[in-house]
């Protein structure tokens, strides 16, 4: 992964090249946390990188990370998805006898601009005939086409500047997203055209750093998760300027949609993206800033909930008749056990057997009313960083 986050890296490529501005407005903002979806692309990643390094599988490759505590789980259809990337890959590396495969390269491109940098996922190189630049998406929620695509052309980019290649193929592998390509998209281009690619790569990266660099709001908003949505001025005008148009005056309560207009019907669908993505992108910065201790009238940190898990099974066979011992191997859950346990004893016993041998997972913080029963509780402060980079922790 990359070592050290650039604002202006490959992967936020298409937000500030559309939106100049953004650059900037995210400087003021506090360190993000990861998503999840970033956390799961990430691990995703790691597995592959391994099984291409190590010529293994996507499997083997999980089992060792496992082992070795780089992460700390991996499922079975994780791997399935991870395999049909590296089986793109390998099928290529055979239609090519002697080319030379490349993996996790980190690139920098100082001729661009001092921060234009980026990690590619795979190369595989064609003696003095074609470069092939992969690119490994492994989220399913933004489908991502290939040709054009401006991240996969910086990759490219960086990618070129080891090798002597008249043609460049970029490759885009995203195996749980439905497009009518298939999973798999495949566009070529010559050197040239990738280098002109440069000239405009350079260009758009200096105008985020102009005073009056400007704010746009459209698809890359959402589409590349901008952690300045929730505070930007053109989403907020944006939608003001949706209501706007749609109720000729302001409104105490939003109209039952019955009594909207067939205009205002059409109007509300094209932004609700936009809207929504808004809406997300403020509570998310409300936790991140109740996290980093700061304060929200009326709103307070709490605990998520989570359920209990079990310790450890095999002291459950040493302790607890056999009746329970074998429900508990039935992956019966605590509470299922606790309920079972309750019909032949003291529910209050019951409680207190199965208390001795389960957890509640810590599984971060959330807000909530201040009205909310659940107790405050102090911010993480250290959880809002995170070893994981923002600038290659946006996997789409």
């Amino acid at each position: 992964m990359e070592t050290t986050h650039s604002n202006v890296g490959a992967s936020s490529c298409e937000r500030w090249w559309n939106c100049p501005g953004s650059v900037r407005l995210i400087g003021t903002l506090p360190p993000q946390e990861p998503s999840e979806y970033a956390k799961e692309g990430t691990k995703a990643h790691l597995v592959a990188s391994y099984a291409l390094k190590n010529h293994v599988d996507a499997y083997e490759a999980g089992e060792k990370l496992v082992y070795s505590g780089e992460i700390a789980s991996i499922d079975m259809e994780m791997c399935d998805y991870v395999q049909q990337y590296l089986d793109v890959i390998r099928q290529d590396q055979a239609d090519f006898p002697g080319s030379k495969l490349d993996v996790e390269i980190q690139f920098t491109l100082p001729q661009i601009h001092a921060n234009a940098r980026g990690t590619c996922d795979a190369t595989i190189g064609v003696f003095l005939t074609k470069l092939i630049v992969y690119d490994f998406k492994y989220g399913k929620g933004t489908i991502v086409d290939v040709e054009g695509n401006k991240q996969a052309l910086y990759y490219a980019l960086g990618a070129l500047e080891g090798g002597d290649y008249e043609t460049i193929e970029i490759v885009i592998v995203q195996p749980r997203a439905i497009h009518r390509d298939g999973p798999v998209r495949r566009w070529s281009l010559s050197r040239t055209d990738l280098v002109a690619f440069g000239s405009e790569l350079r260009n758009h990266i200096a105008s985020t750093e102009t005073k009056n660099a400007g704010l746009a709001c459209g698809e890359w908003c959402q589409k590349y998760f901008c952690p300045a949505l929730a505070i930007c001025p053109a989403v907020k005008g944006k939608v003001q300027e949706v209501a706007q148009g749609i109720f000729d005056e302001p409104v105490r309560t939003l109209p039952a949609p019955e009594r909207l207009t067939p205009a205002a019907l059409r109007k509300l669908l094209d932004t609700i993206p936009i809207i929504d993505a808004y809406v997300k992108a403020v509570e998310d910065f409300a936790l991140n800033t109740l996290n980093n201790g700061g304060k929200i009238d009326g709103y307070k940190l709490v605990a998520k909930k989570s359920n209990r898990q079990w310790k450890d099974v095999e002291a459950v066979e040493k302790k607890w008749p056999k009746i329970v011992v074998e429900m508990v191997k039935k992956i019966k859950s605590p509470a299922q056990v606790e309920t079972a346990l309750a019909q032949i004893m003291k529910k209050k016993e019951a409680v207190a057997l199965v208390e001795d041998f389960c957890f509640k997972p810590d599984t971060g913080n959330t807000i909530a009313s201040i009205e909310d029963p659940r107790s405050e509780v102090r911010p993480k402060l250290e959880s809002t960083f995170s070893d994981v980079k923002q600038e290659e922790s946006i996997f789409s």
